[in-house]
């Protein structure tokens, strides 16, 4: 039996984990999670977004990768980082479509602080921002 799933491609669960500690290891903080299914259930609700929720014509895996920015923003799954995990795992994901978002450090922190802070109740105007600041990925731009 295997443990593959749909969103791996994306963004798994063990990228997902190497993430929070590369960001703890740059920037501080303690790894670990608040609730140990907290992650995997957050992959998988981003997924059942992705599968039910997203627009026809929106790019597959999009609407998960703005859901796991989202998530994981709101949720706090994470004991620390969560704010910059969520924004790493959607660039992640968004990698994989040979997407990137096209936005200034300050746009970007600003974006992830109103998520976190629950200035945003749902989803569809954090995906609106997103897709309006899509590009396509540039390759050897110097970006992370």
């Amino acid at each position: 039996m295997s443990d593959a799933q749909p969103y791996d491609r994306f963004c798994g669960l063990a990228r997902l984990q190497e993430l929070q500690a590369k960001g703890i290891a740059a920037h501080g903080g303690r790894v670990g999670v608040r609730d140990a299914l907290g992650p995997g259930a957050t992959l998988g609700a981003a997924w059942t977004a992705e599968e039910y929720g997203a627009p026809p014509e929106a790019v597959p895996g999009l609407m998960f990768a703005v859901y796991l920015l989202f998530y994981i923003a709101t949720k706090q799954v994470f004991v620390d980082g969560n704010k910059r995990i969520s924004w790493l795992a959607m660039c992640e994901a968004l990698a994989c479509m040979g997407l990137e978002v096209d936005a200034t450090i300050d746009e970007a922190e600003a974006l992830v602080m109103a998520i976190s802070n629950n200035q945003y109740k749902d989803v569809e105007p954090v995906f609106l921002w997103v897709v309006e600041h899509l590009r396509e990925l540039r390759v050897g731009d110097g970006q992370a």
